[in-house]
Formats: structure tokens, sequence, C-alpha cells
């Protein structure tokens, strides 16, 4: 008999927890005679106040199926983060099967602008915000989290190079910085570039989120928002980020192309 598994008591950002609940549901769907999935909405979510906790169980849409007909709690036999065999193998995890049941509960609740998702062709996540936060963490834990963080020197040089491959395309790139952090990169470029890129600073975070589901080209960062969002996009055409991470956004699917696919490439 199947046991019912789920995943509680996480506390991470809102990335994090809906790439985690990704991996459990997916884990349940491809081995339906082990586990059923119990769907234990967000209780908290770092970074965030707590108003966006219901907005965010919205957002997603997975129904909350943790009771019974009768109203009951159904019994939970297992807890431990078994989730984490779809991020090691998650072309065999996130297959499209799977994939296509939680793009089905993410558009079936209210998206941000009726749904009609991101208005430039390319979406590029840069992440900052959070790893300039004064977490209460041990001084290693944070030192690690800033190698996630990919230097202005890396964008200044390699969007110019994106753009210049799609010729006729625009760019939304989605930051939790701030934008004196970014002059920099946007000094040197011109005003022909600069004029097809458009940054969007701490914006509502579904309507980012919505943004890099929606996009015809996502380009990642190496963060649990945008791998997430990677995932539930149909489009296909995702760039992935090579560079030190976690074992949620460390492995790409097969079909995802690189963001050093223009590394090489001159201006």
């Amino acid at each position: 008999m199947a046991k019912n598994y789920t995943i509680a008591g996480v506390n991470d950002g809102f990335g994090s927890q809906y790439l985690k609940k990704m991996g459990g549901f997916s884990l349940c769907a491809i081995w339906p005679s082990e586990y059923n999935y119990i769907h234990t909405p967000f209780r908290r979510l770092d970074h965030l106040s707590s108003n966006w906790v219901p907005k965010l169980n919205e957002f997603i849409g997975i129904p909350n199926n943790s009771r019974g007909r009768d109203g009951r709690p159904k019994t939970v036999h297992v807890r431990q983060p078994i989730y984490r065999n779809a991020h090691r193998e998650p072309n065999k995890f996130f297959n499209k099967k799977t994939m296509d049941m939680l793009r089905d509960y993410y558009w079936s609740t209210e998206k941000p602008d009726n749904g009609r998702g991101c208005k430039t062709e390319i979406c590029i996540h840069i992440r900052r915000g959070d790893l300039h936060l004064k977490h209460v963490r041990s001084r290693d834990l944070m030192a690690w989290a800033h190698k996630r963080m990919t230097s202005n020197a890396y964008y200044k040089e390699n969007i110019p190079k994106i753009l210049r491959h799609f010729s006729d395309e625009a760019v939304t790139i989605h930051t939790d910085g701030k934008p004196e952090e970014f002059q920099e990169i946007v000094d040197e470029w011109g005003e022909s570039l600069n004029q097809r890129v458009f940054w969007k600073f701490n914006v509502d975070i579904r309507n980012t989120f919505h943004d890099m589901v929606t996009c015809k080209r996502l380009f990642l960062a190496r963060s649990s928002i945008s791998y997430a969002a990677a995932l539930l996009n149909d489009n296909r055409e995702i760039y992935f980020q090579n560079g030190p991470s976690n074992l949620q956004t460390s492995n790409p699917l097969d079909f995802w192309k690189n963001w050093n696919t223009f590394e090489n490439e001159s201006l």
C-alpha cells in the first residue's frame, strides 16, 4: 500500500519551497505504488511577510489535499527529504507528464496581467537581493551563498552577446538588487543596447515568476525561483548557468542549453 508523503516544516524562500514541493509531487507521480503526495501549503516564507503566504499558496494552484472526506487530517507516513531524488535525477522525475500536471495547477488560478505574460522575448534573472540580507546564519553558510552570485562583469560582457545573437528581440531583467548596483553594467552598453533592456527591480514576486514562466527564452540564475519557473516554462528554450549551487539547482534538464553558448562569441 502506498505511503502518504508530504513536505512540511521547511524554512526557506518561495522558490526553494516551491521547488521542493515540485520534487515531492513528481516523485510520487513517478512512484505511485509507493507514495501518495499530500500537499501541505506554505506556512512561512523567508524574505516575505506573512500576508504573502495565502497569496502564493493560491498562485501555485496545487490543491490542499491534506484532509480526508471526513475532514480529518490524513495520516502522513513519510516526511524525510526523499524529494531530493527528483533533484538528483531531474530528467527522470521532471518529465512531460509530471510537469504538465504541475502546469495545469499553475494555470488554474489567476495570473498577473490576465495571464498574458512577459512583454519581451527574453527574460534574464540576476540573483542579488537575498544574498545581501543579514541572515541569522553561520558565517560559512553566507560565504557559500555569495558564491552563487554571478558578477556584474559577467553580465556586462555576455548580455550584449545575447542581444547581438537575437538582434530583433528585447530583454526583461528581473532582480532583487538595487539600480545603483548595476550602473557599471549599463554605462558602457550604449543607447541602442539599453533601449532593448527593461530592468525590473523588486517587483511583485508573482510578476517576476510569471514573466519567467511565459517568456520565449529564459536565462537562469543559480537560484531556485528561476529553476522552478524554467520547469513550468513550456517554450523549451532555457539557458542554464554553470557554477556553485545546491542540489536543487545543480542539474539541468537534458534539453536545456547553457549560458556559455554565448561566452565565446565576439562582439
